[in-house]
């Protein structure tokens, strides 16, 4: 499928080096469309088909983005604020005669792979771009701290915009581990537990507040013998966090706090497991 969205992209762009926006749910459409983009020498956009439309438009015309990838749910979104149709593919609906074969373009280590906005909470959002030697030496650095390995189970969480989203997608990739997409604003969070174990998920991603948000709504009983990580970051993380989470969580499950930002993506990390002591209220920063 993946081939298949690259010969869409080049049949109308060519091969040309240009951005490429991704206006889709957090979905199985995502990874072809990422994958498609990159097959086909560009640059990927992803956007937040939730997102206000205003937001999205202003992203998509300061990332020059001429060609947008969407979905069933994004593609009325995207035909109201591209100029042409030709300028949208729908990524669930692509044409048959379309090849399945490798398109073979060339891509070199220092050519851009992902250009993503900051949430924009002091004035407008600011585009960060990431080429593709730096994105494989990131997924190699958590591949190896957080040890990925082809029967672990991946929690995404977070929205296709965020930068968390492109990392998680590659280190399960790049590792023969298994993506599971937990839509968390249409499930809502009391239908996480649940899921978590049906899903036999080894490794939890999320923000902070996220993690904070369902730990302490989990009722006493609630065991989850299949983690084996929970990642946090995006914020602040207290030694209370800590404290909830082994009420539920086995000692050997380790407790990972992340640092970054996305600037500069993550450059720090903290583990824990059952055993360890916090002397401070707060998780330290840890190292890089």
């Amino acid at each position: 499928m993946a081939n298949r969205v690259a010969d869409a992209i080049l049949t109308r762009r060519g091969e040309r080096a240009e951005s490429v926006a991704l206006l889709l749910s957090q979905g199985p459409e995502m990874m072809p469309a990422i994958l498609g983009a990159w097959k086909a020498g560009k640059c990927s956009v992803p956007l937040d088909v939730s997102d206000p439309p205003a937001r999205v438009a202003l992203m998509l015309e300061d990332a020059q983005a001429d060609l947008v990838l969407t979905d069933t749910k994004g593609l009325s979104v995207a035909r109201s604020l591209v100029r042409r149709e030709r300028d949208v593919i729908d990524v669930a609906d692509l044409d048959a005669g379309l090849s399945g074969e490798s398109p073979g373009v060339a891509v070199t280590p220092d050519a851009l792979a992902y250009l993503i906005y900051t949430s924009g909470s002091t004035g407008q959002p600011k585009g960060v771009i990431q080429n593709h030697r730096n994105a494989l030496h990131m997924t190699m650095n958590f591949s190896n701290l957080h040890r990925i390995c082809p029967e672990d189970r991946l929690i995404l969480l977070y929205s296709p915009s965020f930068v968390a989203s492109v990392q998680v997608t590659l280190m399960a990739l790049c590792n023969g581990a298994a993506v599971y997409p937990f839509a968390v604003r249409d499930a809502g969070v009391d239908r996480l537990a649940a899921w978590l174990n049906d899903e036999q998920i080894t490794v939890y991603t999320s923000t902070a507040s996220l993690f904070r948000h369902f730990v302490g709504a989990l009722p006493g009983a609630a065991r989850f013998p299949s983690l084996r990580l929970i990642h946090v970051g995006g914020e602040t993380i207290y030694k209370a966090d800590v404290a909830l989470s082994r009420k539920h969580f086995s000692r050997d499950c380790i407790f990972a706090a992340n640092l970054g930002a996305t600037e500069i993506s993550p450059i720090r990390e903290f583990f824990m497991d059952g055993a360890s002591e916090l002397p401070t209220s707060t998780v330290p920063a840890g190292y890089g």
